[in-house]
C-alpha cells in the first residue's frame, strides 16, 4: 500500500485531510487534539506493522510512549510495540 492510501486509511472517520494527517504525524502541525502522539497511536493501531514503521518516527514512539500507549485500545498491539520499543 502506497503512503497516500495509508493516510487515507487513517483519517476516513475524521474531518482531516491525508495531507493535514501527514503533517500531524511528522510533527509540522497540530489541529486541535490532533497531536503528534494521537497521530503516531491511529499508526500503530490502524496499520500492520510494516506499514506503520515505514511512517512513523521510531525514536519519537520511543521517547514519547507514555503519552502514546494510553491511545492505543488494543492490548496485544500495547504489548507488541512495547517489546520492540525496548530493544
Amino acid at each position: 500500500m502506497k503512503q497516500k492510501g495509508q493516510f487515507n486509511q487513517l483519517v476516513w472517520d475524521y474531518n482531516l485531510s491525508p495531507k493535514e494527517f501527514k503533517q500531524i504525524l511528522e510533527g509540522k502541525k497540530q489541529k486541535g487534539w490532533f497531536t503528534r502522539e494521537w497521530a503516531t497511536a491511529r499508526a500503530l493501531e490502524n496499520l500492520n506493522y510494516y506499514q506503520a514503521l515505514d511512517i512513523i518516527d521510531l525514536n519519537f514512539a520511543k521517547k514519547n510512549w507514555a503519552k502514546i500507549k494510553p491511545k492505543i485500545f488494543n492490548k496485544a498491539i500495547i504489548g507488541g510495540y512495547e517489546y520492540l520499543l525496548q530493544k
